[in-house]
This record gives C-alpha cells, structure tokens and sequence, in this order.
C-alpha cells in the first residue's frame, strides 16, 4: 500500500516555481511534462542529492523515522506540493510543507521543505515524509 496518496487539487499556480508531482509529472507555468523515470538508479541519485542537502546525519534519522512509521499522513497535491504529518518525539506531531523541484535529468534544483518543529526547515520530519512519497 502507498504511503502517500496523490491530492486532485491545486495550489496556485502564481509561485513560479518547479515541482514534481507523481500524478501529473514535473509542472511549469502551466505546462506539463513528465519526469524521466530513472528506475531504481533516478530514485538512488535522488537520495544522495537530498542527502547532500540536508546532511547524512539528518537523512539518516529521517529514514529512520521512515521505516518506524512515523509518516502519519502525507498527500502530494496535483501541482507537486507534499503536505505531511509525521510524529515526533514525546508524541508530538509536527505538520509539513515540502516543494521540491527535480530538473530533466532527474537532478534536484530546489528543496524547501518546512516543518512545525524546532528544527524548522529540512529537518528529519521532511527526509521521512518525501521517502514516503516516493
């Protein structure tokens, strides 16, 4: 079963900016085209680059919270956003918002990726809920 559910409706499309969605492909100023499916070799380069971004400490416990089921809810709207739920320590839930851009060649351009924690911003919470929606 897919952790992450695919969302019909959209934001605005006024931001400008890139993001991919796994119903409609990568979306652009209206325009749509679909990502490159890179197979298992597009998901690996995928997780260095978030790797890279967010540090391998980070991405490590965030794959850790991944496989212990933390993602609590995680939807990707048609326009590529992820809204998410994952829990956190001492059962505090912490609510996210995530816009991720991946260029044709399956390289990531841009990863903002906000969380209620203290951390804030491309925290632990945001590497478990994007492994989920993947």
């Amino acid at each position: 079963m897919d952790r992450c559910s695919v969302r019909t409706t959209a934001r605005k499309a006024s931001e400008g900016i890139t993001h991919v969605s796994r119903s409609s492909g990568i979306t652009s100023g209206g325009s749509t085209r679909q990502p490159s499916r890179g197979g298992v070799c597009g998901i690996m380069s995928l997780i260095s680059e978030i790797k890279d971004i967010v540090g391998t400490a980070t991405y490590f416990k965030g794959e850790q919270y991944f496989h212990q089921g933390k993602v609590q809810y995680c939807e990707v709207t048609s326009d590529g956003y992820i809204d998410a739920e994952v829990s956190g320590s001492y059962g505090n839930t912490y609510f996210l918002d995530i816009a991720l851009d991946v260029g044709p060649r399956g390289n990531v351009n841009y990863l903002d990726g906000e969380c209620s924690c203290a951390v804030g911003y491309n925290c632990k919470h945001v590497v478990a809920a994007l492994l989920a929606s993947m």
